[in-house]
């Protein structure tokens, strides 16, 4: 009877060991890669998907190269022991195996920030043609739905992916269809009796750890078969989720973007989808190349549902302006420090008479000046009246915003300050001190594209006039 079960249970290891080796043989025919660095904690998951490895190259496929990579974290006091057991395990079974160290000293948030250090060492390891991988499986991704779910995010509820990229590292997690179970069940047929058991996996203080023996523990005692439910409902949502991207893959570039990094808002309104139009924004941020959290995207978001003109959100400001969704984090040069051109009636016939043009800064424009009215036809122009030898014309950038200036609203003179006629005229953040003031004498005449002094050239003699015409692309970036 004993050998029945023992012929049993090794036809069992030799169907999961193929299948194992089916998913080898597919990551080999799709990316023509068969090496393979597996990570080793020494731990009871990363310790059988080792054996499996090695009894899968020996039995099964001979064309794989594997190696194994330990990083001992330094968090606990028997981590050199564990770190000997990791060599002596390899050593043991003629696998290359490396050692690094991480040490941390801040303990806040210590889960996530060791797993960020973890893969940076990895990363000085691993090739370009090798996968790494790890041993996560059925609970870890129960575990991870949870713990997304808790955070508030959306992305994370697809949780763990079989074939993934994290931080650049491909990575491949095969007995991720399999529960802890399971894998409990296979460790005893291939004789795995020692393996290193962290305690610090048992401290509740940590969210995995709670979700692990409180939460789960709770639902599978009321509901046994959750996890396979829980794990049938993340599918469904990957699924949806990864239809998704094929959709914004297909129409981003060609319908959304203008140049790779405008958002056009006349092709996005049409999206009654809250979450199609979060990922929109998430694949944009991604373009763009820039670290987001979900309540960045949620933020980004609100600015396109409401159409705000401007918002700065960690100094990166987003804005609206003629139908399209702009970003920039060039803050400095849309926020230009006092800059002035001054020009005084000398000088002004010089630049008449040599190239009538005057250059504005950072490429947003120029001036040309002419004593006669020119066929400028896609220029704007306005008029300087009565300018002597006395006076002088200032180009201003930087001015004081709470200075106040007569301002025609509903055919109303008013007199307010710069700050309300941006808010009156709608001009978004990041264009305001791009925009060039034209003084005479310290008296406004112009703000160019936007508001004109009309008060300024009354009751003026019709003599001395100068005819400035200008181009501005104070939208262009």
């Amino acid at each position: 009877m004993k050998l029945l079960l023992n012929n049993k249970n090794n036809k069992k290891i030799y169907n999961f060991e193929k299948d194992i080796n089916d998913k080898i043989l597919y990551i080999y025919n799709k990316y023509n890669i068969n090496n393979f660095l597996i990570s080793f904690s020494g731990g009871l998951d990363s310790k059988f998907l080792l054996k499996l490895f090695i009894n899968i190259k020996y039995k099964l496929n001979n064309n794989i190269f594997i190696k194994a990579i330990h990083i001992n974290h330094n968090v606990n006091y028997k981590s050199k022991i564990w770190e000997k057991e990791c060599i002596d395990f390899c050593n043991k079974n003629n696998i290359l195996i490396y050692v690094d160290n991480i040490y941390i000293k801040n303990r806040n948030n210590l889960e996530n920030n060791l797993r960020i250090l973890r893969y940076n060492k990895i990363k000085k390891y691993i090739n370009k043609n090798e996968f790494l991988i790890t041993g996560h499986h059925k609970n870890d991704k129960i575990e991870s739905f949870f713990l997304f779910l808790k955070r508030g995010s959306f992305i994370g509820l697809s949780s763990i992916k079989e074939i993934r990229k994290v931080f650049g590292i491909k990575i491949f997690s095969p007995l991720l269809i399999y529960t802890k179970k399971n894998i409990i069940f296979f460790s005893k047929i291939l004789n795995i009796k020692r393996f290193i058991i962290d305690n610090s996996n048992f401290n509740l203080y940590y969210d995995r750890n709670f979700i692990r023996y409180k939460l789960i523990k709770l639902l599978v005692n009321k509901w046994p078969n959750i996890i396979y439910k829980i794990c049938k409902t993340i599918d469904i949502f990957s699924d949806n989720l990864y239809f998704i991207k094929y959709l914004i893959k297909k129409n981003f570039k060609n319908r959304l973007l203008l140049n790779n990094k405008y958002i056009l808002l006349n092709n996005i309104f049409y999206i009654k989808s809250s979450f199609y139009l979060k990922m929109i924004i998430l694949k944009w941020l991604k373009i763009l190349n820039l670290k987001y959290t979900f309540n960045f995207i949620i933020n980004i978001y609100n600015i396109l549902i409401k159409n705000s003109s401007s918002t700065i959100i960690k100094n990166k400001i987003f804005f609206i302006y003629k139908d399209i969704f702009y970003y920039t984090n060039k803050y400095n040069k849309f926020f230009l420090k006092k800059y002035e051109i001054i020009i005084n009636y000398k000088n002004l016939n010089k630049i008449i008479n040599i190239d009538n043009k005057i250059k504005l800064p950072y490429n947003i424009g120029f001036l040309k000046f002419y004593k006669f009215k020119k066929k400028e036809y896609n220029l704007n122009f306005f008029k300087i009246i009565n300018f002597n030898k006395n006076d002088l014309l200032k180009v201003k950038f930087d001015i004081n915003i709470k200075k106040k200036y007569f301002f025609i609203k509903n055919n109303k003179k008013k007199k307010i300050s710069i700050k309300e006629i941006y808010k009156i005229l709608n001009i978004p953040l990041y264009i305001r001190n791009k925009i060039p003031f034209i003084f005479i004498n310290n008296k406004l005449l112009y703000m160019l594209n936007y508001f004109y002094n009309k008060n300024y050239n009354k009751n003026k003699n019709l003599h001395n006039i100068i005819y400035v015409y200008y181009k501005l692309n104070i939208n262009d970036f």
